[in-house]
C-alpha cells in the first residue's frame, strides 16, 4: 500500500513538472495579477511596429520582481523587456514597442532567475488584420460603455463593441476600444489608425506625459483627435506636448476645428453616450470624418523611397576583403596543394608552413581592419509643411561593417527611434535599418 501510494505521489509530481516545463503552457503566481494585450482591441498590424502593453498588480504583501520577456517559441527568439518590481499591494503600467512581422506566436513571460512567475500567450494572428479598405478609429476609455456610433451609409453594423464596423459615404471605419494603460509611449504604433476619440467623461490624469506626448506627435503628423469641449484640461495637455504651433480655432457645426502640423484637434459639445438627437448628429459626422480621412501617412514616404546606393561602402568592401581571404586561402591550401602530389616531403612542408603562416598574418590584419571599421550609415528625409511649422522624416540604414563596438548617435531635443524587424532576427547578420524620429526645440521641425 505504502509503495502505491509513493508511486501515485511519483506520477502527480512528475506531472506536475511537465506541465510546469511547457513552454506554451499558462503560469500563475499566488497574489499576481497581469493583463497583457498586443496590438489594439485584438487587431493587430504586423507590418508596423505593435504596442505590448501590460497592467501588473500585487495583491500579496510581498514583493515581486523579475524580467519581463516576449518568447518566440517555435524560432527560439526572445526580447527582454526590462526589469519589473512591485511592492506589496502595487500597481504598475508597462509598455513596450516591438516589430514583430517575422513572429506566429508570441508568449509573454515575467521571470525571477530560472523560475517563470507568470506566462500568457499574445495574440498576434487573429483574423482582424487591419483591412487597407477600412478607417480605423480608436476610442480611449476605462469605462465598460463604448459610445454607438451609426451606420452612415445604411450599411450593417456588428453588435459587439470592440469590433464595430460603421460605414459611411467615404468608407467603412472600425472603431476599437482600448483602455489608457493600453495607449504607447511612442506614435509609431497609432500609424496605423486615422482616429482618435476621447469620450466625454475621460478623466485627463488617465494618461501620463510620455502618453499624452505621443498622442500629439502623432496628431502632428496626419491623424484627427476629438475631444468634448468642455475637458479643456486634456485640450491644454494635447496643445503643450505638441511640437508645433496649434492655429486658430475655426467654427464648422458642430465642431471647433483647430490645425496642429497635418492632424486636426476637433471639439465637440454633445454627449457622446447620450440618446439626444444632437448626440446622434454628433456621432455621425464624427464617423463622416473618420471615414474620409486619408489611410497614407508621412511614415510610409520614407519607407516607400529607395535609399541611394549603397555600394562602394565599408560594409561592402570588408565583405570583398573576407570573402577574396577565404578563396586565397583555399586556392592555396587545397588546389595548389594537388600540383605537390610528386615533390618531396621537404618541399610540401615548407609549402604549406609558410600557407599557413601567411594566413595567420593576413588573419590579424583582416580582424583589425574590422575591429576598427566604423560601418556605413545611409538616410533619407521628407519633409512637408505643416501648420505651425514643418513636419520631417528621418529614415537610417546602418551596415555593420564586422565591428561589434560599432555606434551612432542621433542628436536633439528628443530623439526617438523605431526600429525594424531585423534588429531582432536572430539570423541578422548584423545590418540594422530603424525610423528615427527627432523633435527640435520649439516649433521649427518634429521628427
Amino acid at each position: 500500500m505504502r509503495q502505491l501510494v509513493m508511486l501515485l505521489l511519483m506520477l502527480s509530481a512528475s506531472a506536475a513538472v511537465a506541465q510546469t516545463e511547457d513552454p506554451r503552457a499558462d503560469v500563475n503566481s499566488p497574489g499576481l495579477t497581469i493583463e497583457a494585450l498586443a496590438g489594439w482591441d485584438g487587431t493587430v498590424d504586423r507590418s508596423r511596429p505593435i504596442p505590448v502593453s501590460f497592467l501588473l498588480s500585487n495583491l500579496a504583501n510581498t514583493p515581486i520582481e523579475g524580467r519581463l520577456m516576449l518568447i518566440d517559441v517555435s524560432r527560439q527568439g526572445e526580447i527582454d523587456l526590462g526589469e519589473v518590481f512591485l511592492v506589496g499591494g502595487g500597481t504598475r503600467r508597462f509598455a513596450s514597442v516591438q516589430m514583430l512581422a517575422d513572429w506566429f506566436e508570441c508568449f509573454a513571460e515575467l521571470r525571477h532567475s530560472e523560475e517563470v512567475l507568470w506566462r500568457r500567450e499574445l495574440t498576434l494572428t487573429t483574423g482582424m488584420d487591419f483591412n487597407a479598405d477600412q478607417n480605423f478609429a480608436l476610442i480611449i476609455s476605462d469605462s465598460q460603455r463604448v459610445p454607438d456610433f451609426p451606420n452612415a451609409a445604411s450599411k450593417t453594423v456588428q453588435t459587439t463593441t470592440s469590433d464595430q464596423t460603421v460605414a459611411s459615404e467615404s468608407g467603412p471605419v472600425r472603431y476599437l476600444s482600448v483602455k489608457s494603460w493600453q495607449v504607447p509611449d511612442h506614435p509609431g504604433p497609432m500609424i496605423a489608425v486615422q482616429t482618435i476619440i476621447f469620450p466625454e467623461d475621460f478623466p485627463p490624469e488617465d494618461l501620463n506625459g510620455a502618453q499624452w506626448q505621443a498622442i500629439a506627435e502623432w496628431m502632428c503628423q496626419g491623424g484627427a483627435v476629438f475631444i468634448h469641449d468642455k475637458s479643456s484640461e486634456i485640450i491644454q495637455q494635447l496643445i503643450r506636448s505638441a511640437p508645433l504651433r496649434d492655429e486658430l480655432p475655426l467654427r464648422s457645426e458642430p465642431f471647433e476645428a483647430r490645425r496642429i502640423g497635418l492632424g486636426t484637434l476637433y471639439e465637440y459639445a454633445a454627449e457622446l453616450y447620450s440618446d439626444s438627437e444632437g448626440s446622434s448628429s454628433t456621432r455621425q459626422q464624427i464617423a463622416d470624418i473618420a471615414a474620409k480621412l486619408t489611410k497614407h501617412h508621412i511614415h510610409e514616404l520614407a519607407s516607400a523611397i529607395g535609399v541611394y546606393n549603397q555600394g562602394g561602402g565599408r560594409a561592402d568592401r570588408n565583405r570583398f576583403f573576407v570573402v577574396g581571404f577565404f578563396l586565397l586561402y583555399t586556392l592555396f591550401s587545397g588546389l595548389v596543394a594537388l600540383t605537390l602530389v610528386r615533390a618531396n616531403r621537404r618541399k610540401v612542408t615548407v609549402y604549406l608552413v609558410t600557407v599557413v603562416a601567411s594566413a595567420c598574418v593576413l588573419s590579424v590584419v583582416l580582424g583589425g581592419i574590422l575591429r576598427t571599421s566604423t560601418g556605413d550609415v545611409h538616410w533619407v528625409t521628407v519633409t512637408q509643411a505643416a501648420a505651425g511649422g514643418a513636419v520631417q522624416i528621418g529614415k537610417l540604414d546602418l551596415h555593420s561593417a564586422g565591428s561589434r563596438n560599432t555606434r551612432i548617435a542621433i542628436r536633439g531635443g528628443d530623439v526617438r527611434i523605431c526600429s525594424s524587424p531585423r534588429e531582432f532576427d536572430t539570423t541578422d547578420t548584423g545590418d540594422t535599418t530603424a525610423m528615427a524620429t527627432h523633435r527640435f526645440h520649439g516649433s521649427r521641425i518634429w521628427q
